[in-house]
This record gives structure tokens, sequence and C-alpha cells, in this order.
């Protein structure tokens, strides 16, 4: 089986992933870019998100957003 090199960050999360899960153990992550959603790390979050929804067994919601703040306005933000 072939993956798009974009998948290859995902995998491991994926495999980490348990089989089975029930609705009240499911976690959410949000995950930003500062990147557009048609660039490619904002279509690789996006894969990521379709993939875990496909195959995490509702172990894990990803929300992926992109045009996020600037990376300088992250490092302000948390410090």
């Amino acid at each position: 089986m072939h993956l798009p090199r974009r998948a290859a960050f995902a995998l491991p999360a994926l495999l980490a992933l348990p089989a089975r899960a029930q609705a009240a153990d499911q976690a959410a992550w949000t995950i930003a870019t500062e990147y557009p959603a048609t660039a490619m790390p904002g279509e690789g979050i996006a894969f990521f998100a379709r993939q875990v929804a496909e195959r995490g067994g509702g172990v894990l919601s990803v929300t992926p957003k992109a045009g996020g703040p600037r990376s300088a306005e992250l490092v302000e933000a948390v410090a």
C-alpha cells in the first residue's frame, strides 16, 4: 500500500488509537496553522483529521483550523 508523503506523520498517531472507544471517552483536538487551508500544511492537517475520523474508532475528534495567527503572534500570546 502506498501512502502520500504527507500521511507519514499521521501513521504513528493513528496506530496508537484503540480500535474501539466509547463516545464519552472521546478527546478533541484543534490543530491550528498560520497557513491557508490550500497550502501544504493546511492540506496535511485536513488529511490527518480525515484519517483520524475514518480510522480512529471515535476516540479522537480532530478539527483543522487554517489561516490562524502568525508564528510571532503565537509566541507573544504564549509568553
